[in-house]
């Protein structure tokens, strides 16, 4: 009597020793595997839920990466770097009218009032609240400038308006240059412990921007919090939608291709598996979920499928020859294993090469998706070969009758008549994808990447067109101690910063760059009578140190040289709208 675990030789297709043996003796523990694996994935399943999702700025850098340590350093300095931007728009059809009205005014005041009691709120900046510099008289000192409020009651909504106009700082950047639009800048606090908290404190802005809209009055959000918040919303509802839709497409093509319920329960089984394992080991080993990672589902249901695919139709093949069950298993294990293991590896390998880019998440990325892979391939030789005995084998009659198959059987039959068509195709498909590739748009505006129909785009866009921008970026200047006071230096920096305004150089994007030049520059244009032409850097030392010297003297003077301007003259603030 035939042994159906040891089939002659004669059954097989000729193999190497070695992969049949290792075939058997995995074959011989398979029930054993397959608890062990089922064991596996219940403990990677307590680890792997709830992940946390990270969107922080330092998550894309490397540790010790000199740019994290420079912004680190930054926040130490200057508290925060993060803004929103809520932009009160007048939307009444009449052009003429503006926000400078008392109703207009109004309005303002109560957003901006129920904007600052908002948790996480450092500070506020809006025309309300703002201080601006005036020129003033005082007894045996002279012509100086002090800090005193930009909005004071005595002042007609036009009053207001006329006074603005003539701080260039303001209108233009604070106020558009119709007047029929502001912009009230919140500074969020470092105490932001996470996204849930981001999101929560948006959707608390959001609800204001939505009570507060009404009467010709329309509020906006902007800033890279909001961005933040909007990619953890869409990138949790595509971790939510994209794994059950990608599950319900294996299981529906497979089922199209093998006619078979549990053929096509099986690979879904295997991709399931593997992104259990793959999130329970990030989950042990600390590692959040972040925009790119959260691609890991749609990588695993992509390329975890192959092997077990494969598998199947062996499997399958050797049926219909007459094989056993257990023949067919051993066969179809043995001939693909060493095909499958090689295409794992190399497919591994691809993954980790994107080890070799210097941001952190990437990163991750390649590395986590190389080791889904394998994951991938040792469930699919562990798992299945207990499986495969469910599956009732197609009879011949029924694979001849199979218009798929027939079709791929006669697709893979060679002929010079397909190499050509094969061949011409494949060039015209490269030579559109070469000239599309030409084309392709790095895109580094995020905001392109929601719908045109996104409240977030469409605020965002809102506040960039009337408003000098939504985000900023920080440069820290650093020079030898005391320098930022010499006339040398600081005229090299406001030559920089005409730069990057596109003053000798067209800066795309970059709507204002603000520093303690600026300052510098408006101190000495108000007590030169309020003219462009005055607003010169002074030509001594002595005339900065005076200005510097003046601010330290009052705590409000002191928090705004302090917020442009530390270590002893040595370490300044250069920051960039855009």
């Amino acid at each position: 009597m035939q042994s159906l675990t040891r089939p002659p030789m004669a059954a097989y297709d000729l193999a190497p020793m070695w992969k049949r043996r290792l075939i058997q003796r995995l074959l011989r523990f398979r029930y054993l595997s397959f608890f062990l694996v089922l064991g596996i994935t219940v403990f990677a399943t307590t680890q792997a839920f709830p992940l946390t999702f990270l969107s922080s700025i330092e998550a894309w850098f490397l540790e010790g990466d000199p740019s994290l340590d420079v912004y680190q350093e930054f926040l130490k300095r200057f508290q925060s770097d993060e803004i929103i931007v809520v932009g009160v728009f007048s939307e009444e059809e009449d052009q003429e009218k503006d926000l400078f009205t008392e109703k207009g005014i109004a309005a303002i005041r109560k957003i901006e009032e129920r904007v600052s009691k908002v948790d996480h709120i450092r500070d506020v900046r809006s025309i309300i609240r703002m201080k601006v510099l005036e020129k003033t008289d005082i007894p045996f000192v002279g012509t100086t400038v002090v800090p005193a409020p930009l909005f004071q009651e005595t002042l007609s909504p036009k009053e207001l308006r006329n006074r603005i106009e003539s701080y260039p700082l303001v209108w233009g950047t604070y106020v558009s240059d119709t007047g029929r639009a502001t912009a009230i800048i919140l500074e969020l606090s470092k105490d932001i412990s996470d996204l849930t908290e981001m999101s929560a404190l948006v959707e608390t802005l959001r609800a204001i921007a939505t009570e507060e809209s009404k009467d010709g009055i329309r509020v906006r959000l902007a800033g890279m919090p909001l961005l933040d918040a909007a990619f953890f919303s869409y990138s949790q509802g595509d971790f939510m939608l994209l794994g059950p839709a990608m599950a319900a497409m294996v299981v529906l093509i497979t089922f199209i291709v093998f006619r078979r319920f549990a053929a096509a329960l099986i690979p879904l089984f295997i991709v399931v598996q593997t992104c259990i394992w793959t999130f329970g080991l990030m989950g042990i080993l600390g590692i959040p979920l972040n925009v790119v990672s959260s691609a890991l589902v749609s990588v695993i249901m992509a390329i975890g499928v192959a092997d077990s695919i494969h598998i199947l139709s062996n499997y399958d093949q050797e049926r219909r020859k007459g094989r056993s069950t257990q023949e067919a298993i051993e066969n179809c294990m043995t001939h693909l294993f060493v095909p499958c293991l090689f295409t794992s590896l190399t497919t591994a390998a691809g993954f980790l090469s994107l080890m070799a880019t210097d941001l952190g998440p990437v990163r991750e990325f390649g590395w986590l998706s190389s080791v889904a892979v394998m994951i991938a391939f040792l469930l699919t030789f562990t798992f299945i070969p207990v499986l495969l005995p469910l599956i009732r084998p197609s009879g011949k009659e029924e694979a001849e009758k199979d218009l798929l198959n027939r079709l791929l059987v006669r697709w893979a039959t060679p002929s010079p008549r397909k190499q050509k068509i094969i061949i011409i195709v494949s060039v015209i498909f490269v030579s559109l994808a070469i000239w599309r590739i030409t084309k392709l748009d790095p895109g580094p505006n995020p905001v392109n990447y929601f719908p045109k129909t996104d409240i977030l785009r469409q605020d965002m866009e809102a506040i960039d067109k009337s408003l000098s921008g939504s985000t900023s970026f920080e440069l820290v200047i650093k020079t030898p101690e005391g320098d930022l006071a010499e006339p040398a230096v600081l005229q090299k920096l406001d030559e920089l910063a005409q730069w990057i305004e596109g003053e000798t150089k067209n800066t795309p994007g970059v709507t204002g760059v603000f520093s303690v030049i600026s300052l510098i520059k408006e101190v000495e244009r108000i007590k030169g009578g309020g003219g462009a032409e005055a607003a010169v850097l002074p030509k001594t030392r002595k005339e900065i140190e005076q200005i510097y010297n003046h601010f330290r003297k009052s705590p409000e003077g002191k928090r705004i040289l302090h917020s442009l301007l530390q270590s002893n003259e040595s370490v300044g603030r250069m920051t960039v709208r855009v």
